[in-house]
């Protein structure tokens, strides 16, 4: 059966999980309401991190653990950005 046409009191939601070239251009993509943002850069650097540290010997637990928080402060900085720019003022530089 098909779901009936939304109308001007309903809204479609959709999760939306997008890939960005660099920070500046994944919060215009979390301000313009995705769900969640990939930057190439910062996950390429993430990767390398990952990288060297299990090469120097780090524990696997503390690696994933350690490259975790990287990516959810990136997401919560972020978030902070989209916030700001919805009350009409500039988040802080990082």
């Amino acid at each position: 059966m098909a779901e009936p046409a939304p109308d001007s009191d309903t809204a479609l939601l959709l999760d939306m999980w997008l890939a960005a070239r660099d920070a500046e251009q994944a919060g215009r993509l979390y301000q313009l309401g995705a769900t969640d943002v990939v930057p190439e850069t910062i996950e390429a650097s993430l990767r390398l991190s990952e990288a060297l540290l299990s090469r120097i010997g780090m524990p696997p637990d503390a690696v994933v653990a350690s490259i975790r928080q990287r990516r959810d402060e990136f997401r919560h900085q972020a978030g902070n950005a989209e916030t700001a720019n919805r009350q009409g003022r500039r988040a802080p530089q990082r």
